[in-house]
């Protein structure tokens, strides 16, 4: 059987790395490619506004439409920028002092916003609105700059998923194995269950797994007997009157054999038993 190895980064962020692989493996060709579609027009059509608020800050010669598409862009900023000023106007005069001149001045600063906020057009603007705009430019800069940005770590994330997803789908997949291994405990045991996601007791989840746990029973000796060592393979796979698998924890841990497994998959982690992870985290 071929063996892909696979290093997933976000295990103490809900296994994210883990939950990201299975995705790009389950996702359909179709939603990824109207995604990409999708993230390739957030990316143009954000340049495009970044470069028309830059233009309007440069007081470059500007069409209806272009003016149409600043407007646009300041809108969020108009808004936000209201809302502060309402709220603090609301806090100076519940003060028992407060200070009339500066109520007064933000009351003015707030009736020209709105006016600006309720303008059709930006077109005819007289020169305390054109300043009152560019005052806003760069929060819209800002703003366009950050979406940009995140659109395109999406869309290099969807290309990737698609590379990883060409990849997987040309072979049949037989098994999902996830580590969860450290250099203490008192030995391994595979797992298909763990703390990240709360499943109905009454779901049977070991079914699929009878032959499986013979088989990793079986090789487990083997190897033992061929390293002349002691077994360190535990029975853990399967319910057991004597024994419940939680019992083999100290700790809580969210297991990889959980997304895979609720994913369709034959899926398992190999855990090291008995050991708390109190210190998997830096410095410690």
């Amino acid at each position: 059987k071929s063996i892909l190895l696979v290093a997933t980064a976000g295990h103490g962020n809900g296994l994210a790395g883990m939950r990201e692989m299975i995705w790009s493996i389950q996702i359909k060709s179709r939603r990824l490619k109207k995604m990409l579609f999708q993230y390739k027009k957030t990316i143009h059509k954000a340049e495009q506004s970044l470069d028309m608020v830059k233009k309007f800050s440069h007081r470059q010669q500007m069409d209806k439409d272009q003016l149409k598409l600043v407007q646009q862009n300041i809108l969020d900023i108009i808004k936000t920028k209201i809302d502060t000023q309402s709220n603090r106007l609301m806090q100076l005069r519940l003060e028992k002092n407060p200070d009339k001149i500066l109520i007064k001045q933000l009351a003015g600063q707030r009736m020209a916003l709105k006016r600006l906020e309720s303008k059709t057009d930006l077109a005819g603007l007289t020169p305390n609105e054109v300043r009152l705009v560019n005052a806003l430019i760069p929060g819209a800069v800002e703003k366009l700059e950050k979406t940009i940005k995140d659109a395109k770590q999406h869309k290099n994330d969807c290309e990737s998923a698609r590379m990883f997803r060409k990849l997987v789908r040309s072979k049949k997949i037989q098994t999902i194995i996830s580590l969860h291994l450290s250099s203490h405990g008192n030995g391994i045991g595979a797992f298909n269950q763990g703390w990240l996601y709360d499943i109905k007791k009454s779901v049977n989840t070991f079914s699929p797994y009878v032959k499986l746990n013979k088989i990793l029973l079986d090789t487990g000796k083997k190897v033992a007997g061929r390293l002349k060592t002691e077994n360190i393979l535990k029975d853990t796979l399967r319910p057991s009157l004597h024994r419940s698998w939680q019992s083999y924890f100290k700790d809580r841990p969210a297991l990889g054999g959980e997304v895979s497994r609720l994913a369709g998959y034959l899926g398992l982690t190999l855990v090291t038993t008995n050991d708390s992870r109190r210190f998997w985290d830096t410095p410690l």
